[in-house]
Parts: structure tokens; sequence; C-alpha cells
């Protein structure tokens, strides 16, 4: 099932380092380097996930976006109309990473992956180290 996702970025609603203040979901991300804490915005509905980055400030460290799906299928996301770079982790319903992607600022062509039911998005350099196998989870 294809998704095609408008501006899918939306400014983390989470004030502080994850560690201490969290208005969001707080998720650990597990990499070959350590686990990392992020404050997450989730976004659950059609809306939300189309609504995009367009009207919103720029994601700060330690913020990301959790774009949740109802059913698992193939995602697409692009970055035309975001301001900065971004990274999209595509994650399995167990929250296995099983692609990542880096978009450049402005980006308009969409990337696919297929079993995905949740996106992460973040600032590139959040988690350098992220990739295919990686996990997520909740703290």
């Amino acid at each position: 099932m294809r998704r095609a996702l408008g501006l899918v970025l939306l400014a983390a609603a989470c004030g502080g380092e994850p560690s201490t203040e969290c208005d969001g979901l707080r998720l650990e991300v597990l990499t070959a380097d350590g686990a990392h804490p992020l404050c997450a915005t989730v976004a659950s509905t059609e809306t939300a996930r189309r609504e995009g980055l367009g009207a919103r400030a720029a994601l700060q460290p330690g913020e990301a976006l959790l774009l949740t799906f109802p059913v698992t299928g193939e995602l697409c996301v692009h970055g035309a109309g975001v301001p900065y770079p971004f990274t999209a982790a595509w994650l399995h319903e167990t929250r296995r990473v099983l692609a990542v992607e880096h978009f450049a600022a402005d980006e308009p062509e969409p990337r696919c992956h297929d079993d995905a039911r949740e996106l992460l998005e973040l600032l590139p350099e959040e988690l350098p180290a992220l990739a295919p196998g990686d996990r997520v989870r909740e703290e």
C-alpha cells in the first residue's frame, strides 16, 4: 500500500534535553555506538502526517517526529518545502530499522520502502551511525 506523504516533518513539541524534559514520546535508539535518547512528537493521523514542516519551526537537537500508520506497507517520504536536511528511518512494526535515507533541504523526489509501519525523522547529525537493523524503543 503506497502512501505519498507531503511535507512530513513536524517540529517536535519537546523541550530541553530528551533525558530531562519531554512533552512527547521518549524514545531510545539503539545503534552500534550505543543508546541515544530522543523526544518525539507522534503524528498518528493523516492530517498530522501531511501537515508537515511548512508552518512550523525546525527540529532541534534531541527532537524527532515519529509518523505512525494503521497498517504495514510501502511508505514514501519527500522533503519538498522542508528548508533543512533531515534523516528518515523506516521502521518495521517491531521498530527495527528497515532503511535509512538522508534528504537535502527542499528535496522533492520521494523515496519509498516496503514493510514499514512507522517513520522516524530527525536531524542528520543526531544519529550519524543510524543503520538498518538498529532498534527503536520507548523509554
